[in-house]
């Protein structure tokens, strides 16, 4: 890989002006100046349900650590579309794989998706038409594929309202430029399918969840992905998704970097999902800003100046903001209002989501209850149903027991008027017998 940019730069210089710096002291500066007082006053009152956020913002100014640049106000200094359009550009280039130039910083305000953990969002548009959305996620499972499918449309119809109008599609085509790595200026007023360009979703997580986590090398950290067809037909689709999962970055690659180890692995790069193969100073940029995001400390970054010196000069920037107390104060009470912010935000969710749970038990406790309710009435009804038949075939069984009472009686009457009979008839057999002795007939 080429290693001779910016090789003028001098690395020591970040030394030097950390060296400059050592006796700065903030608390002099807030002493000294009521405006940064009452500001730095408000800060840590904020800064009360985030102790973490204010440790940050101490380590800085104690010059242990740098700038957290992945969060908003940090990330839009140093990669300011006006003042560093060409880093941004690198930025993009080496994500996305295609060298292009960022041209226009669109408004994100217009997004209509309900708030996720984002730290740092940015909307920018590139030389050859297409728009690209830069998002830091700080937690991954926040952020699942229906967002990111939500996210990547909201692109596209950004786009399309921007180029169905007769104007807008005159003013964009005028908008960009005529260098070698732009696209031909629009020869129609009229739009057309065929003037939408491609939309990148580009998402980094500082904390990934077993989502972008490769079962089979844990190891893989750069996600790429677009829509195709199992038949392999050539018909692609304008939505390209780039994901990348920086603590799997710094847990496994990270720590080789820093000692200087920057071959490109199969982590770092898949050729076969690219239209053209990256460029070498594409894949040493890539390493060189994921290597910057992940930095924490000022050791880690003088170690990394020594690997990537073209970083120098963002990192004596940060250095810079430590002569600026009160810039570097707004920018981190800004991220700190976009963290409680964040917070408040998913700290209702999770209400949300615990009450709906709750609304969704209650809901089968009662289903539940309604249920053994039925049953229990279904088995009181079937015991019902069982009583009645077994009573009525008990008045049956008794009406078959009246009626042989019945016939039992009328035979015992008939038995003893047949006997009276006997007796009667034997009577008569017997006074007969008796008449016919008296006559001499003995």
């Amino acid at each position: 890989m080429n290693n001779s940019l910016h090789k003028d730069i001098n690395i020591d210089k970040f030394k030097a002006v950390n060296d400059n710096l050592s006796s700065y002291d903030f608390l002099s500066a807030v002493r000294n100046n009521p405006n940064l007082a009452l500001q730095y006053d408000n800060f840590r009152r904020s800064s009360v349900s985030n102790k973490g956020w204010a440790d940050r913002f101490n380590d800085y100014i104690s010059r242990k650590k740098t700038l957290p640049l992945l969060y908003d106000p940090f990330f839009k200094k140093l990669f300011n579309g006006d003042e560093h359009r060409q880093r941004l550009s690198r930025l993009v280039s080496s994500i996305i794989g295609q060298e292009v130039t960022v041209i226009d910083i669109l408004p994100s305000e217009s997004s209509s998706f309900e708030d996720s953990f984002i730290i740092m969002d940015m909307i920018v548009r590139l030389s050859d038409g297409s728009i690209a959305n830069i998002e830091v996620q700080k937690i991954a499972s926040l952020f699942p594929g229906e967002r990111l499918s939500c996210y990547s449309a909201d692109a596209i119809m950004r786009q399309y309202h921007r180029l169905s109008s007769a104007t807008s599609t005159a003013r964009y085509s005028d908008d960009i430029s005529q260098d070698s790595d732009s696209i031909s200026t629009l020869g129609h007023k009229t739009f057309s399918y065929k003037d939408m360009k491609n939309v990148h979703t580009i998402v980094l997580f500082e904390n990934s969840n077993s989502n972008l986590i490769n079962s089979d090398n844990p190891e893989l950290y750069f996600h790429v992905g677009t829509t195709t067809f199992n038949t392999h037909i050539n018909f692609p689709l304008l939505q390209k998704y780039h994901m990348i999962s920086l603590d799997t970055f710094r847990k496994y690659r990270y720590s080789d970097i820093i000692k200087g180890n920057i071959d490109i692995k199969k982590c770092d790069y898949d050729e076969d999902v690219y239209e053209k193969p990256l460029t070498d100073q594409m894949l040493r940029d890539r390493l060189a800003f994921l290597s910057l995001f992940v930095t924490e400390t000022v050791d880690e970054a003088i170690a990394i100046q020594n690997i990537f010196p073209e970083l120098s000069e963002i990192f004596n920037e940060m250095n810079e903001y430590l002569a600026r107390p009160e810039e570097v104060l707004g920018m981190f009470s800004e991220a700190l209002r976009i963290l409680n912010h964040n917070t408040a935000v998913l700290m209702v969710d999770e209400y949300r989501k615990k009450y709906q749970e709750m609304e969704n038990n209650l809901k089968k406790e009662m289903k539940k209850s309604q249920e053994m309710q039925e049953r229990e009435n279904n088995l009181k009804k079937e015991m019902q149903e069982m009583q009645s038949n077994l009573n009525k075939e008990m008045q049956e069984q008794q009406k078959i027991l009246d009626d042989k009472d019945k016939q039992i009686n009328s035979q015992e009457e008939q038995h003893k008027k047949d006997l009276e009979r006997i007796a009667e008839l034997e009577a008569m057999l017997k006074e007969s017998r008796e008449s016919k002795e008296s006559n001499g007939q003995g």
